[in-house]
């Protein structure tokens, strides 16, 4: 009976009198060690506790030939569900990364500046070096924590059963010249990429992009998308200041400390080139900051800007 898949028991009885004792489903429950947790807040507390308690009762045997993964927590969303299902059992990095990069590739797509399944966006992971990356050739709407693909900073799969972006090896070379880099966007903007048709550089010429850009941005050599010859040009422009380059004929390339810095980044570059092309199209030329200019900016920023 310990076999018996069921949610529930009837008993039809057929006696003047009847007594009783017990009726139920007593599930086998495995021994788990689970993670002590505290966070100070009683609310996320008692749904750790509740999450927790939900998993460990979806792991007996009536559901032994399923991914407890999926049958747990019937009352939240997929998200939420997975979240707290790797953070009762000690997996949190992999999700947490998953959803910061499904969640980046929908604002690319509500922010317009890429189609479907163009461009990439990656994160890394500072204290394993984990590298996670959106998978090729995907919709980013479509996407699901399990299409997400960790690397080695080496790029060897770590996790993941699909194809990392064709761009990958571009992904690395960032990482492995940039140090400070924790994220890469590469995008498709308008104005951005009319700029890399051109083979034009953007320069810094507003407090925003001075703020934002960390130097002159510049339009790597053409080379085919997803070659080392793209990835070596990529590092080249970028250099050790720059936190965005352009892509002959293809796109821009943002980087940042943060997922959200880098978004931060992709968003000034796009709006410094639109302003750009409207000083053009107005017959001026947009004048670049001085690097007295631009040496003041960077001390307003590090010493007077924002909360201290």
């Amino acid at each position: 009976l310990r076999r018996l898949g069921c949610r529930y028991l009837q008993l039809f009885v057929h006696a003047p009198q009847v007594k009783l004792r017990y009726l139920g489903l007593r599930p086998t429950v495995y021994p788990l060690n689970r993670l002590p947790f505290s966070s100070g807040s009683l609310l996320r507390d008692t749904i750790y506790s509740v999450c927790a308690d939900t998993l460990e009762l979806c792991m007996h045997e009536h559901y032994e030939d399923c991914p407890w993964r999926e049958q747990a927590l019937y009352t939240t969303d997929s998200r939420n569900q997975m979240l707290c299902g790797y953070y009762a059992f000690g997996e949190t990095r992999f999700p947490r990364a998953c959803l910061r990069l499904i969640a980046a590739g929908i604002r690319m797509l509500r922010e317009g500046v890429t189609i479907g399944a163009w461009g990439n966006i990656s994160l890394r992971d500072r204290e394993t070096g984990i590298i996670y990356i959106t998978p090729s050739g995907m919709a980013y709407d479509t996407l699901q924590p399990e299409d997400v693909v960790a690397l080695t900073p080496e790029g060897d799969k770590v996790r993941g059963d699909r194809c990392p972006s064709v761009e990958t090896p571009m992904h690395l070379a960032i990482y492995a010249a940039r140090p400070d880099c924790g994220a890469v966007v590469h995008t498709h903007p308008i104005y951005s990429t009319a700029f890399s048709a051109m083979g034009e550089d953007i320069p810094l010429f507003l407090d925003e992009a001075a703020q934002t850009l960390g130097d002159t941005v510049r339009t790597a050599a053409y080379a085919l998308p997803g070659s080392p010859e793209l990835a070596e040009n990529c590092v080249m422009a970028l250099g050790k200041r720059a936190n965005a380059c352009l892509l002959r004929c293809h796109g821009a390339v943002c980087v940042g400390d943060t997922l959200e810095r880098a978004f931060m980044v992709s968003q000034a570059l796009e709006s410094t080139a639109r302003i750009a092309a409207l000083i053009r199209s107005m017959g001026g030329t947009p004048e670049p900051f001085t690097p007295e200019r631009l040496a003041a900016m960077d001390d307003f920023m590090k010493n007077r800007y924002g909360q201290r």
